[in-house]
């Protein structure tokens, strides 16, 4: 039987092998299983905050790039940023 990648095992792929792994070849999670990756997932999303505010306090006066915007802002916002090459940013 064929095997197929949707964009959704694709993006878990990227997050995680292992995953992508037990997804594919329909492995099924119990409950507790489910719990201990959506825990792993946000101990990740804390410690890449942790990381960003440790970086903008080593460079104060740089400037946060919002996540949350559309793809056409953040490349122009990116471009204006990177014009000021003396600027950190995030």
């Amino acid at each position: 039987m064929d095997k197929f990648i949707t964009k959704s095992n694709f993006k878990k792929g990227i997050r995680c092998e292992k995953l992508f792994w037990l997804n594919i070849n329909k492995y099924s999670f119990d409950d507790q299983m489910q719990s201990e990756i959506f825990d792993t997932d946000n101990a990740h999303s804390k410690m890449g905050t942790d990381i960003g505010m440790i970086a903008q306090n080593l460079f104060p006066g740089g400037i946060e790039i919002p996540f949350n915007i559309s793809r056409e802002k953040k490349i122009s916002n990116d471009s204006r940023i990177f014009e000021k090459r003396s600027v950190s940013h995030f």
